[in-house]
């Protein structure tokens, strides 16, 4: 097993890990986090595109000329008569709230953003050309197609257990003289041999390969209550480049190819303290800090076809596929581990950074939907979009993910996401609303959390010949649960989460 393999796992960071098995499925041993990763980058939070089609619930399979259909379905180009071209500015709130141990927190974090620009050249063929060939467009647009913001804050006073219990549980077996060797030659290796070197754990005198915490008596019981504090941050976003084409048979049938260049950005950090709720002996720890950072980057590359029938005037009918993205990333991850004992400095144990490369597909992406327009009122619109999350997969060097890759088809589900919208008309004016369902692929019955998606969305829109002006505001919520450590005897807890993300977005845009 390789040195990744234990700072990885020793970091314990996660959004929703959970115990080795369940009713539904189960973490396969040696998987150390990727399969966690890979959803993240997989799953959208929120809908994506343009004002218009955010206020319509992000449904956009059956709907045409609009810059989103590059990413959504680019057979919606060949709609287009006339060039254009267009831009979103986007202010986001991100709040949460949670509970731990029975005390409830709340943060907050404000994010501006430009989730999409594009332009669409149109080439109509000539009116007056009696042909089945109507013509298409040619588009270039950037998408950001998920955002990482977020601030998670909780606390809370545990009589149970600590985290220094993981890292006595991960130290047991190995000699004491490897974790100083480690910290002399300041070539410390994971988070446990850091906690060593801060005096956080210490070997039993008589066994070396044994160790206690303070935080606990002679008779294995806790010195006190422990205040456990832990902030999360989290930065970043996933976007798409698209270069797209959508063609017009005789006004009834549609077709469209795109070529996304993606890319990924993500950083995670934490900060997490405990503190011994009553005076430690003198000599003996008072607190600890766990401080952490991981930084993700990557490139991909996906295709997307669609087709968009017509087969009477008031009815289209959409078919979109997207294929896996293929991700390159990198990481990089920093640790600090600083323990404070009563009649000593502080003491700081820094591991060595680590860099490590992997693959990553995301799953494959098929959506049908249709609109049924009324008259020149306006329209009702929807779509069910399926996602073969169990197909995601993970690749390191040599064999270091096939536990993880094994986790992804044992722990995630296909899904179905539902979304829907409508559009009333009245001479330049357009008010819409939507709603989107986004299912989980981790089922309910692991832990009795439900973990789906949900956005209401409304908007009003100005269309003029020249050009045109959208506001959406939106609200999503979800729940998410982080485990702060974890124990093979169970005796931690869970931070349980509501997170609510408020957007509002301006498109606009501009015929030529």
């Amino acid at each position: 097993m390789t040195f990744h393999f234990f700072r990885r796992l020793s970091i314990i960071f996660s959004l929703f890990f959970y115990p080795v098995s369940f009713v539904h499925g189960q973490i396969a041993p040696g998987a150390i986090g990727y399969y966690q990763d890979a959803l993240r980058f997989s799953a959208p939070t929120v809908p994506v595109g343009s004002a218009r089609i955010q206020a319509l619930g992000g449904a956009q399979t059956a709907l045409g000329g609009d810059i989103s259909n590059a990413t959504g379905n680019p057979a919606g180009l060949g709609f287009f008569q006339t060039s254009e071209v267009s831009l979103s500015l986007g202010l986001n709130l991100y709040a949460t709230s949670s509970n731990y141990i029975g005390t409830s927190t709340s943060d907050s974090k404000f994010n501006l953003t430009i989730p999409n620009l594009g332009i669409v050249i149109a080439s109509p063929a000539d009116k007056y050309t009696y042909s089945s060939w109507k013509g298409g467009s040619f588009g270039i647009s950037y998408t950001r197609t998920n955002n990482f913001q977020n601030n998670i804050t909780y606390s809370g006073v545990n009589n149970l257990s600590t985290l220094a219990d993981n890292f006595v549980e991960n130290a047991e077996g190995i000699d004491a003289n490897i974790f100083e060797f480690e910290a002399a030659n300041n070539e410390i290796l994971d988070a446990t041999s850091a906690a060593y070197a801060a005096f956080i754990i210490s070997p039993f005198i008589d066994d070396s390969t044994f160790y206690f915490t303070e935080f606990r008596d002679i008779n294995d019981a806790l010195v006190g209550g422990i205040l456990q504090e832990n902030i999360i941050r989290t930065e970043g976003n996933t976007g798409q480049w698209s270069f797209s084409y959508g063609g017009n048979f005789s006004d009834r049938f549609y077709f469209g190819a795109t070529l996304g260049i993606t890319s990924l950005n993500y950083t995670y950090s934490r900060s997490y303290r405990e503190t011994l709720q009553v005076p430690a002996n003198d000599l003996e720890l008072q607190s600890f800090s766990f401080d952490e950072e991981l930084r993700m980057t990557g490139n991909g590359i996906n295709f997307t076809l669609g087709l968009i029938g017509k087969p009477v005037d008031w009815l289209n009918i959409g078919v979109t596929a997207t294929t896996p993205t293929l991700y390159n990333i990198q990481e990089d991850q920093s640790i600090i581990v600083t323990g404070n004992s009563v009649g000593f400095s502080p003491v700081s144990a820094e591991v060595l950074p680590l860099e490590y490369s992997f693959t990553l597909q995301t799953p494959l992406r098929v959506a049908g939907g249709a609109t049924a327009f009324i008259g020149k009122k306006g329209f009702l619109t929807g779509e069910i979009e399926y996602i073969t999350y169990d197909n995601m997969s993970v690749e390191g060097d040599g064999d270091d993910l096939a536990a993880d890759d094994e986790t992804i088809r044992n722990f995630y589900d296909p899904v179905l996401n539902f979304r829907g919208g409508a559009e009333y008309r009245n001479g330049i004016l357009r008010l819409r609303a939507g709603a989107a369902y986004l299912q989980s692929p981790i089922s309910e019955d692991i832990d009795g959390l439900n973990r789906d998606i949900l956005t209401l969305s409304g908007g009003v829109g100005i269309r003029l010949p020249q050009g045109y002006v959208d506001f959406t505001l939106s609200n999503t919520i979800y729940q998410s649960v982080d485990n702060p450590y974890t124990l093979s005897n169970g005796a931690f807890f869970s931070a349980t989460t509501d997170n609510a993300i408020w957007a509002g977005l301006f498109t606009f845009g501009f015929n030529f």
